[in-house]
């Protein structure tokens, strides 16, 4: 969302799957647009970091504690038979 709020802001015109989207809202500010810019950075960066934090993690269970956490979540019909 923040993304389009920083395009359609500074007067970008979106498109989805090819279709064009104009903007709904009049031009903001040019510090609003910037606002928005910066919180679509930092929210970017935020996914990112904990994307990689999970994966890390997930690592940690399988190679590290070897407690097969890893296993457990998939379904039980993957399962081998014991």
């Amino acid at each position: 969302m923040l993304g389009y709020l920083w395009r359609w802001g500074a007067g970008q015109t979106m498109s989805f799957f090819g279709l064009p989207i104009p903007s709904p809202f009049a031009r903001f500010p040019a510090e609003t647009v910037a606002w928005f810019h910066t919180l679509h950075d930092w929210n970017a960066w935020l996914i990112m970091g904990l994307a990689t934090g999970h994966g890390a993690a997930a690592l940690f269970h399988q190679f590290v504690l070897k407690d097969k956490v890893l296993g457990r979540m998939l379904p039980q019909c993957s399962l081998p038979r014991q």
